[in-house]
């Protein structure tokens, strides 16, 4: 029992190169940015740049880390610190919000806009 006969190989090569160009056309971490929204403004940031942001807050700083294609928010004076604990976001939509200090970062890039289904 053969598992592809000779027709098979022309739309097997044609599914697997549409796969293959829809990868490319999605792009990778160079071609996301980070979108970081604080009390006094919004900054859009490459995160291929690898950086600490000191944003001043009301009670210190909150420290946001740029490494290697993603990002996280490192420290924050907040009372839970539970936007530290969020850990690294690399992928268009995550994002990670400090609310008691007015301050998030989300990755934004290709598909990163909703869908029809989001709302």
């Amino acid at each position: 029992m053969r598992l592809l006969r000779p027709g098979d190989i022309l739309p097997v090569a044609l599914a697997l190169g549409v796969a293959g160009l829809t990868g490319v056309r999605r792009g990778g971490a160079d071609r996301n940015e980070l979108r970081l929204v604080t009390p006094d403004q919004t900054v859009i940031l490459a995160l291929n740049a690898d950086t600490l942001i000191y944003v001043p807050v009301r009670d210190g700083f909150t420290v946001v880390e740029v490494s290697q294609g993603r990002a996280r928010i490192r420290s924050s004076p907040c009372p839970t610190g539970t936007c530290a604990r969020t850990g690294w976001i690399s992928n268009p939509g995550q994002a990670a919000v400090c609310m008691p200090e007015g301050v998030s970062i989300e990755v934004r890039g290709d598909g990163s806009e909703p869908d029809a289904v989001s709302y």
